[in-house]
């Protein structure tokens, strides 16, 4: 939603571990694709045992692409944005490819993987600049509940929270929440929970769907 509807980009690609994770996460982000009317103009995986990716890259341009080597070219290609669901060390390899058959200024979408100060401080840090990496959960948060959420966790334990912690935090605010209103059984928890009641968590305000499916 953000890269279309945020940024404006109306084909978008997508290149993915051919594996048991990037299966499921390329048919979701098609599905998500087509839904908000916008086309995923390219879509390839890749083994992801592998260490050479010169030939998923190929693929993935279309072979529109020359090696020349440019920091400041930007190669054409026919999508204007791409998603990469993968480790930030993967991610490294992938984009230097990239850079090396000089797709250079590409909008990269990021999973919350690549959230590592590897891959934002290291050699490749140029190359995905501007890059939408989507965390549920950041030190650098400036929201009120989250602050004073980390400051707490970290007096009591001695370290800061990781994403977990504050999972299983807002899953206790959830639950506080609808005894506060009066649920006493499991039925009751359930039936609170589904009804979309908003819950001002840590990880940002949510709810959950009749389904049971977790709203932002």
């Amino acid at each position: 939603r953000h890269a279309v509807q945020g940024q404006g980009h109306q084909q978008l690609g997508i290149l993915y571990p051919e594996d048991n994770y990037g299966r499921p996460i390329q048919g979701f982000f098609e599905n998500e694709v087509r839904r908000l009317g916008a086309q995923l103009i390219a879509s390839d995986s890749y083994d992801p045992k592998a260490n050479d990716w010169d030939e998923p890259v190929k693929r993935l341009t279309g072979g529109k692409v020359t090696r020349k080597v440019s920091t400041s070219q930007q190669a054409e290609t026919d999508f204007t944005a791409l998603y990469i669901p993968d480790s930030a060390p993967v991610v490294a390899q992938i984009v230097s490819q990239m850079a090396f058959y000089d797709v250079t200024r590409m909008p990269y979408l990021g999973s919350s993987l690549w959230f590592s100060q590897d891959l934002l401080t290291n050699t490749v840090s140029g190359l995905v600049q501007g890059a939408v990496i989507p965390v549920s959960f950041s030190e650098l948060s400036q929201r009120e509940e989250t602050r004073r959420f980390i400051s707490t966790f970290q007096a009591a334990y001695g370290h800061a929270p990781n994403q977990y912690a504050a999972y299983g935090y807002d899953a206790g605010l959830a639950v506080i929440k609808a005894l506060g209103q009066g649920a006493s059984t499991r039925e009751d928890l359930r039936r609170f929970l589904s009804q979309g009641n908003p819950v001002p968590g840590v990880t940002g305000p949510f709810s959950f769907d009749r389904n049971g499916e977790y709203v932002i």
